[in-house]
């Protein structure tokens, strides 16, 4: 099976590609010697742990060394979750299943959610109506300018399963009526508290006055990452929520897929970090 791992946070990693996804295929699980602080008599103390052992398709090798609470079933349903990503030297033999965490190199930690390539996943965008209805009264405030922030959630199935938005200051100086930009700092805050949470930045979404809800040249050039949810708002001059719709941008970055909204009543909840 051929399957495409895609990783959440992915300035934290440099594959040959430039991206943050890679084709691989599952060789099999390995155990891995984790080192901890400690010694018994001199004797190391190590544990073992089960991770992902997989190889990419250009060669390289990388271990997923997933929570010990996560089981591996899970990964492979295509459920996402955290993980310890190793990569292991092509100068490093795997033997007998085992390999020394002294002979491979920490990439980081990402949220990691693979896909089966062979399947079409479309990628639904999952939302309570509490939650939207924080983006569109933010986007009708913030009239005639544009206003925007973040989704957090996890990725189930495929789909983007929203916990929580978190709606941020436009800090653009000047065009604010059909430009947007988030202080790099309130993003790196909500990641860090969305990863202690077991979930993940996986969205931005943003307005736009007095035009429709698709994506822009501007939209184009700047969004940042092909495996995130895009809603934009559409508001009208009466400030009015004309229409809401979601996107994601295609691989070659030239392009957009539209994605379903699907919008579900709940208990409200805090859209506060």
């Amino acid at each position: 099976m051929i399957i495409n791992i895609k990783i959440s946070n992915p300035r934290s990693f440099r594959f040959p590609s430039g991206y943050s996804d890679i084709d691989a295929s599952i060789i099999k699980p390995i155990e891995v010697h984790k080192r901890l602080v400690g010694s018994i008599e001199s004797g190391l103390v190590a544990r073992i742990a089960s991770p992902i052992l997989i190889n990419g398709v250009y060669g390289s090798r990388l271990i997923l060394l997933m929570d010990e609470r996560t089981k591996v079933s899970r990964v492979m349903m295509g459920y996402s979750v955290w993980a310890d990503v190793f990569l292991v030297p092509q100068n490093v033999a795997i033997a007998s299943g085992f390999v020394m965490d002294s002979d491979i190199l920490r990439l980081g930690t990402g949220m990691i959610v693979m896909v089966d390539k062979e399947k079409e996943i479309v990628g639904d965008l999952k939302i309570q109506k509490s939650h939207l209805l924080v983006m569109t009264g933010q986007a009708q405030g913030a009239y005639p300018e544009e206003a925007g922030g973040l989704l957090v959630g996890m990725i189930i199935d495929g789909d983007l399963d929203v916990r929580r938005v978190v709606p941020l200051e436009n800090v653009r100086q000047g065009s604010r009526h059909n430009r947007i930009e988030i202080n790099p700092l309130d993003y790196a805050r909500i990641e860090r508290q969305a990863l202690k949470e077991g979930l993940g930045v996986w969205g931005f979404y943003h307005s736009h006055p007095n035009a429709d809800a698709i994506p822009s040249e501007f939209d184009r050039a700047n969004f940042p990452f092909t495996n995130w949810w895009y809603p934009i708002i559409a508001v009208g001059e009466d400030r009015s929520i004309r229409q809401v719709r979601c996107w994601k941008l295609n691989d070659d970055r030239e392009s957009f897929t539209e994605l379903h909204i699907e919008i579900y009543d709940s208990k409200p909840m805090s859209q506060a970090v």
